[in-house]
């Protein structure tokens, strides 16, 4: 059987990073095309294709102070790995030289061994047209990694099932029911699917899609202040928070009016992210289920989670029994997501006052009642209700 590095390909090493970076002080930052002489000589280097040596250059650009370029902005995505590469070696670049001379040794072997190759790229390309890159999250049954188009230079993100998870049929038909999910519904705000390897991969499924910048948790701690002398919760201006929510409302609400309609199930702010085009979309469908199909068991606990969901967002009734939730189970979570984003209180016991303005407070009630019978029925029911008390 073949294994996930022999389709996929390798995430970028700490040794391929020091190179590069080493090449880009060497010669003075970014280079504009993949056809420049130095690019090609790390691509036959590192057996990485030129876009993706191109690639990592630009990130470094992209952090460099030196370098002043603002329509840059947005076009990259570096880790916080290959940042701290940069600030540690960008103050010891003759060192870096010393050590990379090392380095350069050992490779300049293997492409030796190599010399009669016409393609210098050793590591798989990913269907056929995508370049791994690094790793950048994990959801529920899988591991998130960017990967570069190298037909279109466009930055995006693959899934790949976690390789101790491939034997566990539960996990594998989850996350295969995850991508069937995404085929099934194509929405602004809903994490659009490129390709997926379903036809031909039984052992390794994983599935391109589009590339976010931010989860929600982390632009609302980035974009907000707190107010001095005051500890509370960071929440974002009221005219954002607006969009954020009425647009995963009408991502839900697409789901649940699909045919067959499918409940998401885990709406948190970590499965909520921002594209670098703005938009912000739901993402992470691993506990997705479609509404015609009986759930595979009736306690599944993820390996990141606690009780099949996330605290506070999960609705009581998928803590006791997978068979009972509905489309009333995600107005739960979209109700709690009405409290992250316009209340400054927290963590929320029920008992004591939510933070929110009056006029939210009645549907934030509402949506997160214990008994699913007494909240909304549906989200055009609470969008409607919502709408009024936000104009």
């Amino acid at each position: 059987m073949t294994n996930a590095r022999e389709i996929y390909g390798m995430r970028w090493s700490e040794k391929e990073y020091l190179i590069v970076l080493h090449y880009y002080f060497k010669h003075g930052g970014e280079p504009q095309h993949e056809d420049t002489v130095f690019v090609q000589e790390l691509s036959r280097l590192l057996g990485r294709t030129p876009h993706s040596i191109l690639y990592r250059l630009q990130n470094y650009a992209s952090i460099d102070p030196e370098e002043k370029n603002p329509s840059r902005k947005g076009k990259v995505h570096i880790i916080e790995f290959g940042k701290k590469i940069f600030e540690k070696w960008s103050r010891k670049r003759d060192s870096l030289a010393e050590m990379v001379e090392v380095l350069l040794r050992d490779e300049k072997t293997q492409m030796e061994a190599d010399l009669f190759n016409p393609n210098p790229v050793r590591i798989p390309v990913t269907f056929r047209n995508y370049e791994l890159l690094d790793q950048i999250g994990e959801g529920g049954f899988g591991t998130v990694f960017s990967c570069l188009n190298l037909k279109t230079d466009e930055q995006c993100a693959i899934k790949i099932i976690d390789g101790y998870k491939i034997h566990d049929s539960e996990c594998v038909h989850r996350f295969v029911r995850e991508i069937r999910a995404l085929r099934a519904i194509s929405h602004l705000n809903v994490i659009h699917i490129y390709e997926d390897n379903l036809e031909c991969e039984r052992h390794y499924p994983g599935f391109v899609m589009e590339l976010a910048e931010y989860d929600l948790s982390k632009y609302i701690h980035q974009e907000s202040e707190i107010e001095e002398g005051r500890t509370a919760r960071p929440i974002l201006d009221e005219t954002e928070a607006k969009e954020i929510l009425l647009s995963m409302m009408s991502a839900v609400q697409s789901l649940h009016e699909a045919s067959p309609p499918i409940l998401h199930r885990d709406i948190n702010p970590t499965n909520i992210l921002r594209l670098f085009d703005g938009r912000w979309v739901l993402a992470d469908f691993s506990l997705a289920k479609f509404m015609h199909l009986p759930p595979l068991s009736t306690s599944f606990v993820s390996g990141s989670r606690q009780g099949m969901g996330t605290a506070h967002y999960t609705a009581p009734e998928q803590y006791t029994s997978l068979r009972e939730t509905d489309v009333r189970t995600d107005i739960y979570s979209l109700g709690w997501l009405i409290w992250e984003l316009f209340s400054k209180e927290g963590p929320f016991p029920r008992q004591e006052p939510s933070g929110l303005p009056e006029r939210l407070e009645k549907v934030f009630l509402k949506s997160t009642e214990y008994a699913k019978e007494a909240r909304y029925q549906s989200v055009g029911e609470m969008r409607e209700e919502l709408e009024t008390s936000l104009d």
